[in-house]
């Protein structure tokens, strides 16, 4: 049911200047807001609420930019729904009157569920705003494609949820109702809703961010404290509201990047919220991994808060140090949240000149704290000799076993058993040996 994104049509964008104050934002501020689905983010009480209820008294007030037979102010309180549908004569034009009217300087009064005018009766005049019965069947597909239960109308006209009334219902089905009747009205040229995510599981509030994206023929406005929400299409159609010492700031997001802190940000810049570990630590082969895991073990680091990722084992290059280029690419983009902590841990390059160990440290925001080199060409010349005997093999007779081995299938074979043979017998008083590996593990633990 829903289609790819396609902007219908460009939205002339809005600009106005109030000649009243309005919640947090004061009079004589310039307001410019431009795209077809426009998101306002920001902090708690920064004036998004305002704005949305500023933006939709200047209808009221002048006509512009929309008439307000064309617009619809959606808020919070949208919990509340009438079970009948019978109107009378009332319309929305209406209802939006006495909304504008109850909206004070201080922004629209909470103080209880029904203040005048009721939001409840909101759904069925938009259901009754053009045609009914075409929207009715729009609505029952958008209630589908959401998974919630058709409605019908039945007896004195009340709204019925599978033989239960909508007063009834979940929070969910309640708090979307309202937002759906309006998606199906075609005279609502201007919506603006106040907290979209409201009683919505996440799977539900990026299907509707899908729809936003499908209606934006009309021009949606939003204020969300929902990352989901983003406009990722249009980057430059999200807002940043904010209050520093009193004082009201509106601005444009600039960049991708840009989205991408902002997402990061409302997650709490903790990507382990996402079940991604808390950092990646790079290494060069599959033996680097084996024996960089145990350390992590023998400290006590739990496996969900570094992830660690063998280069070759992932790609089989003939250039060892290409491979790992390769892994840290998608951890330092601009747009990653991991660009300024991943680790990398390679061997001592045989030619330090070499152009990919250039790259990786030109990749690495910060190389002298986040690339770490073993001492040695290997990590079988690496690992101190006494680790061999403690599985009862000499260290010399080892590696020239490997340097003998032309194939390289054999060869990773023969490198990994004793990698595993070595950290079989690992302790605590061995990290001693393993003091480049202890301090790249530690550093991917910060």
């Amino acid at each position: 049911m829903v289609r790819l994104y396609r902007k219908a049509k460009i939205i002339p964008p809005i600009s106005f200047t109030p000649n009243w104050q309005q919640g947090a934002i004061p009079q004589g501020t310039t307001i410019e807001l431009a795209g077809n689905y426009i998101v306002l983010i920001g902090e708690n009480n920064a004036g998004k609420s305002s704005l949305l209820q500023l933006l939709f008294k200047q209808c009221a007030n002048a006509s512009t930019p929309f008439p307000l037979n064309q617009v619809c102010l959606i808020l919070p309180d949208r919990m509340y729904v009438d079970v009948n549908m019978q109107m009378g004569a009332r319309m929305l034009a209406d209802y939006n009157r006495d909304l504008a009217g109850s909206i004070s300087n201080n922004n629209r009064s909470y103080q209880q569920p029904n203040t005048n005018p009721s939001s409840s009766e909101l759904p069925k005049l938009l259901l009754h705003h053009t045609d009914f019965l075409d929207q009715a069947e729009k609505l029952r597909e958008y209630f589908k494609y959401f998974g919630l239960p058709s409605f019908n109308i039945r007896g004195a006209q009340e709204v019925i949820f599978k033989n239960i009334q909508v007063i009834f219902q979940g929070s969910g089905l309640r708090s979307i109702f309202a937002i759906l009747a309006a998606l199906t009205d075609d005279n609502t040229q201007l919506l603006l809703i106040d907290e979209p995510e409201q009683g919505l599981e996440p799977r539900l509030q990026k299907m509707l961010r899908e729809l936003f994206y499908q209606e934006s023929s009309k021009q949606i406005i939003v204020a969300t404290h929902s990352q989901l929400f983003l406009n990722r299409h249009e980057f430059t159609s999200n807002y940043v509201v904010s209050r520093e010492n009193d004082v009201f700031g509106l601005s444009r997001v600039s960049s991708e990047e840009e989205l991408y802190e902002i997402t990061f940000d409302k997650l709490g810049c903790s990507v382990e919220d996402l079940f991604f570990p808390n950092n990646f630590l790079i290494v060069e082969g599959a033996t680097d991994q084996i024996i960089v895991e145990k350390v992590m073990e023998l400290k006590g680091i739990d496996t969900s808060k570094i992830k660690v990722v063998s280069a070759s084992g992932v790609d089989k290059v003939s250039n060892i140090l290409s491979a790992v280029y390769i892994s840290l690419l998608p951890l330092v983009i601009k747009k990653s949240p991991y660009k300024d902590r991943v680790i990398v841990l390679i061997d001592k390059p045989y030619d330090p000149s070499n152009t990919t160990y250039t790259k990786i440290k030109n990749a690495l925001s910060c190389p002298n704290q986040q690339l770490f080199e073993l001492d040695s060409t290997s990590l079988e010349t690496y690992l101190h000799e006494d680790l061999y005997k403690k599985y009862g093999c000499d260290k010399d007779e080892v590696i020239r076993e490997i340097e003998r081995e032309k194939e390289y299938e054999k060869k990773f074979l023969l490198k990994t058993e004793n990698a595993r043979a070595i950290a079989n017998v690992l302790t605590k008083d061995d990290l001693q040996y393993l003091e480049i590996m202890v301090n790249a593990v530690d550093k991917a633990k910060c």
